[in-house]
């Protein structure tokens, strides 16, 4: 298989809506602009969350993902989401990203909760399956704070032992990366979530980050992925911004989900977004006045 590098800001994108809640295409088509033009090298289209994968029929899912792919124009890469809860949605989806063009798949692990959490015996058949109908680049990707499941570091072993088109693992779990480098090496590429741990997951040679946050400072995320490669000592200080920045924005709602705080933030900062489709609410006069002063405080608008 092809190599495919995994490096530099990847951002997992909203989906933008027209006032009349439908999709927006032009506006996601400027949106891509924004994110190529800021330094985002990765691009993940209509992911779970923050991009209302849930709420996109199939028609406008494809769309999404066709945009994407035609904006982006090679400039960057397009990882489609195609992670579902059922082992034949997710061959289907990730089928039909290939033939949209996408350079690989984001296959997060079945999200059924944490009170339906699957064993590893069955997490292993999910993504066998799934690695054995394709011939897509696959990232499997595991979470407890969405998927309610972790994929344990032996069957990971075991799936990128028999399958090469498994090129790489997105973890949120920093203590795992040692363990996975010094078993497989350079075989699988690692894409990590930014925390304190950031600068020690690039010493162990990790390449590339994916940020919800990367939607509204595309341009710091850039600026922090450079220093992390050139081991500038702002890098600490980029960081522990981008890390505040983030936390002043979660603690707006108590949605892990954090679409509507993204969405109402890009619409203050004058990108494409529109109001979150439902169960997900678009946020309180209270909680905009709260976050058009985190905005003002870092710099994102003047008024």
């Amino acid at each position: 298989m092809r190599t495919f590098k995994i490096e530099g800001v990847a951002c997992s994108m909203i989906t933008p809506f027209k006032a009349d809640n439908e999709l927006d295409e032009k506006g996601l088509r400027r949106y891509i602009d924004f994110l190529v033009k800021n330094g985002v090298t990765m691009l993940i289209p209509a992911p779970l969350v923050p991009g209302e994968m849930l709420s996109l029929s199939d028609e406008e899912w494809a769309s999404v993902i066709r945009i994407t792919v035609e904006q982006a124009k090679g400039e960057a890469s397009v990882i489609a989401w195609t992670g579902h809860t059922t082992v034949p949605e997710t061959i289907r989806r990730t089928k039909m990203a290939e033939v949209l063009g996408a350079d690989a798949a984001m296959v997060m692990s079945p999200f059924l909760g944490n009170a339906f959490a699957i064993s590893d015996e069955e997490l292993y058949e999910y993504y066998k399956a799934v690695a054995q109908a394709t011939g897509m680049r696959l990232i499997p990707y595991s979470g407890l704070r969405i998927g309610g499941v972790m994929l344990k570091t032996d069957i990971l072993y075991k799936l990128a032992s028999e399958f090469d088109n498994i090129i790489c693992y997105k973890t949120e779990n920093p203590f795992e990366i040692p363990l996975i480098k010094e078993k497989l090496g350079d075989r699988l590429q690692i894409l990590v979530t930014p925390g304190p741990h950031l600068p020690a997951a690039f010493d162990w040679g990790v390449r590339g980050f994916m940020y919800s946050g990367v939607n509204l400072i595309p341009a710091r995320c850039a600026e922090l992925y450079s220093a992390l490669i050139k081991n500038d000592p702002k890098k600490s200080r980029l960081l522990g911004d981008i890390l505040l920045f983030w936390n002043k924005l979660s603690q707006l709602t108590p949605s892990p989900a954090m679409t509507a705080v993204l969405k109402e933030a890009m619409n203050m900062i004058g990108l494409p977004a529109g109001k979150p489709r439902s169960p997900f609410l678009a946020l309180s006069k209270k909680e905009r006045e709260k976050l058009r002063a985190i905005l003002k405080g870092f710099g994102l608008l003047t008024t």
